[in-house]
């Protein structure tokens, strides 16, 4: 039965960090963050939602979050927060 409840309940291996993002106004934007952010070594997955402007990225090593942060701001936008946790 135990075996059922950690499959449901399974969580991403890995440290993620929360990236708060403003300039996003569509879903190109998203796709652009999304792909800029794929490209850092040690990103293993990457979710952006548009509506709240927060990328949550699962890191298999530690990343400076400055090398995320300014992954961010390459691709073409503002960064107002870089976090362990979500707000």
């Amino acid at each position: 039965m135990m075996g059922f409840f950690s499959q449901l309940f399974h969580h991403e291996q890995g440290v993620k960090r929360y990236i708060y993002i403003t300039g996003m106004v569509c879903q190109n934007c998203s796709d652009h963050v999304k792909q800029a952010l794929k490209t850092v070594p040690g990103v293993t997955k990457v979710h952006v939602d548009l509506s709240k402007g927060i990328a949550t990225v699962v890191l298999d090593k530690d990343v400076n979050d400055d090398i995320l942060f300014k992954t961010v701001v390459q691709a073409g936008y503002t960064v107002t927060d870089v976090l362990k946790e979500p707000k």
